[in-house]
């Protein structure tokens, strides 16, 4: 009968002990809480009535966070549209946003502020890089990242050399686009380079497809009712010099071969598009006939 009791009172105090533990929410290990990784991600563990541990269940990080790649001559057009697919923001917020963006807040877009005909301000000035974003970011959040890269990759010397070659930044960026659309290796870009200078100081018309397929490709398609105007300051074969203002946004490759171009007299090039991208250039338009017709063009 004694040892009936002792069990009894021993069972007795096993139940309050265990009752209190799990009452004042300090041991009981089986209480759900709450993730600092995200408010859905949830733990728990403890230890089964015979004494072994349960499994606890590691936390899972849910990222909100986006890696986007932006590729050299990307327009901003079509960037908007990569942002959007990401999730990161709309196209339609993205380039509204790039059309009232203050251009006050970078001294290196002083020279686009006093561009004239400009159709997209920021075009050429949102640098092609790998960026990490949220989803549904402002878009003016991620215009003054690109920006604010553009201005640290454009150096202070560099904006030097552009005003000894007797350019603005706008118009460095206005060649390299074009550099960038037009070139498929390092050799042809400087080649390039030296080509759109050359044709600039005999007051020739620069003559470059890729600016009649930006006014169609691109202005047309999202201003169809502007595109009588601009294309008069982008179309190379209508306007006198440069384009009002670049035409994608060059990578530093493109920007290198803006600033030092290779010393020729070639006035004309032709690229193939297809692999290997075979290069023709020539200081007569007899040489260009030639070579065109030697390379099936």
């Amino acid at each position: 009968m004694q040892r009936k009791i002792i069990s009894i009172l021993l069972l007795f105090v096993l139940l309050v002990t265990f009752a209190s533990c799990g009452s004042n929410g300090k041991e009981d290990d089986t209480t759900t809480t709450s993730s600092v990784f995200s408010p859905q991600t949830t733990y728990s563990g403890g230890i089964y009535a015979d004494g072994t541990n349960a499994p606890v269940t590691q936390p899972v990080a849910q990222s909100n966070l986006v890696t986007v790649t932006v590729p050299e001559g990307y327009t901003l057009v079509r960037l908007s549209w990569l942002l959007e697919d990401k999730g990161i923001c709309g196209s339609d917020e993205f380039i509204e946003a790039a059309q009232n963006y203050d251009l006050s807040k970078y001294s290196i877009l002083s020279s686009v502020r006093s561009a004239k005909n400009v159709c997209f301000p920021l075009e050429g000035y949102l640098f092609p890089a790998t960026y990490e974003f949220e989803k549904n970011t402002d878009p003016n959040t991620v215009i003054q990242k690109m920006v604010s890269t553009f201005s640290s990759k454009f150096t202070q010397e560099m904006q030097t050399r552009a005003k000894a070659l007797g350019y603005s930044v706008h118009e460095i960026l206005t060649i390299a686009s074009i550099i960038e659309k037009e070139a498929f290796t390092a050799e042809q870009r400087t080649l390039i380079a030296s080509t759109l200078y050359n044709r600039l100081d005999k007051g020739k018309k620069l003559q470059c497809d890729v600016t009649v397929k930006y006014c169609t490709g691109v202005i047309e398609t999202q201003y169809p009712d502007k595109i009588d105007h601009y294309k008069y300051y982008y179309n190379t074969y209508r306007c006198d010099a440069l384009p009002a203002g670049p035409i994608c946004n060059p990578g530093m490759s493109s920007i290198n071969a803006a600033l030092y171009p290779d010393d020729t007299d070639y006035l004309y090039f032709v690229i193939d598009t297809e692999p290997p991208y075979e290069s023709r250039f020539a200081a007569t338009y007899e040489e260009h006939l030639k070579n065109c017709e030697e390379m099936g063009i």
